[in-house]
This record gives structure tokens, C-alpha cells and sequence, in this order.
């Protein structure tokens, strides 16, 4: 397993397992220094930005700069949002002839751990009945729907900061996390990734941290 991190040029952190074939063709050394990857798993931290009215400034330059300052914040989102959708479309289980240069997962930190379940539920194939079991799961141990829903409302609103935080808030980030990860991962991936009810215990998560 390889672990990376996002940062101005990619915040994401996806174009390195992406474009490792790419660059390994360019530089045949790169080969040496480990596998290609065969999975990418991508957990977004950044929350979608609500929509708002950009507001007349009377200042002279000020509302030229925050004009700019928008126009920028826009070019982000929507970078962003289509390596987003790019990510969800290069893997359908189902379909594995189809699958993109690398299968991938993505996991939202405004997303409920029944969200791609419940997309997937409806199938008749092996993915639809982990879905379905990753549904009943979820359904029988930990919070509930509605829970889940406020858990990830909240975590949305947590602003990426190198300040404290705190320890609820930070038990909660990785539990919302980890659950949602491996639920995804059960279904897009396979039962490679089980699930135990013990995963969806945040006192586990408070424990880590303290």
C-alpha cells in the first residue's frame, strides 16, 4: 500500500497512481522502485461549496480582487468535481471490461456510508447483494440512516485548518472515514474488505486518539 498525500498541484492526491503509467512508459527506471497500482482508493476531505451571491463591493479594487478571488475558487470546484466524477466512472464491477486506466473508490466526507450502497442495491448481481448486505449491516449495528446523515452534515462543515480541532470532532472525521471507506470498498471491491460490527463503535475511534 502506498500512501499519498494532495497538495497544491493535486490536492486530490490521484494523479500519481493515475499517471503512473504514463510515466513509467517515459522513464523506464520508475519500474525499479515498486508495483504499478492496481486499486486507488481517494477520500475527499473537502466539502462542496454552497452556493452564494457574489455581493457588490463599493471599494475601489475590492471588488475587482474578490471578483478574481471567485473567478479562482471556481476553476477549483469544478477541476475538482470532474476528477470526482472521473473517479466514480472508472469502476463498475459489473462491467470490469469498461473499467479505466486504474478501478477506483472515492469516499466524500459529506457522504453517508449508505449512499453507494443503497445505489447499488437494487442490482441482481454480486455487487447488489453486497450492497444489500453492506445495507443490512449498516441497517442492524451502529447509527442509523438518519444519524449517518447528520454525522456527515457535520463533518462537511469542518474546515481544513492546522489548528486544534478537538477530540470529538476528530474521532468523528476518522470514524465517518474509515466506516464509509470500507463499506465502499465491500461493494466496489469486493468481500476482500469485510465488515464487523465493532468498526462502527466511535468509542473506538475517541480510544485511538486519547
Amino acid at each position: 500500500m502506498i500512501l499519498t498525500d494532495g497538495g497544491v498541484y493535486d490536492n486530490m492526491g490521484d494523479q500519481w497512481a493515475r499517471g503512473y503509467a504514463d510515466r513509467s512508459r517515459a522513464c523506464p527506471n520508475l519500474k525499479t522502485h515498486g508495483a504499478a497500482p492496481n486499486q486507488l482508493v481517494v477520500v475527499n476531505a473537502s466539502a462542496r461549496v454552497p452556493w452564494a451571491p457574489f455581493k457588490r463591493r463599493l471599494i475601489p479594487l475590492v471588488n475587482e480582487v474578490a471578483a478574481l478571488l471567485r473567478v479562482n475558487d471556481i476553476l477549483y470546484i469544478n477541476t475538482t468535481n470532474v476528477r470526482r466524477q472521473i473517479i466514480v466512472a472508472s469502476w463498475d464491477p459489473d462491467y470490469p471490461g469498461d473499467a479505466g486506466p486504474l478501478p477506483g473508490v472515492l469516499v466524500q466526507i459529506s457522504q453517508s456510508p449508505f449512499k453507494v450502497a443503497g445505489d447499488f442495491a437494487t442490482r441482481t448481481t454480486q455487487t447488489g447483494a453486497r450492497a444489500r448486505a453492506v445495507v443490512e449491516f449498516l441497517t442492524n449495528n451502529g447509527p442509523s440512516r438518519d444519524e449517518w446523515a447528520t454525522i456527515a452534515s457535520q463533518n462537511a462543515t469542518v474546515a481544513t485548518s492546522l489548528s486544534k480541532i478537538g477530540t470529538e470532532v476528530t474521532a468523528r472525521l476518522i470514524y465517518q472515514g474509515y466506516v464509509v471507506t470500507m463499506c465502499n470498498l465491500n461493494v466496489l471491491f469486493g468481500s476482500s474488505f469485510p465488515l464487523f460490527p465493532d468498526q462502527l463503535a466511535i468509542e473506538r475511534f475517541r480510544a485511538l486518539i486519547t
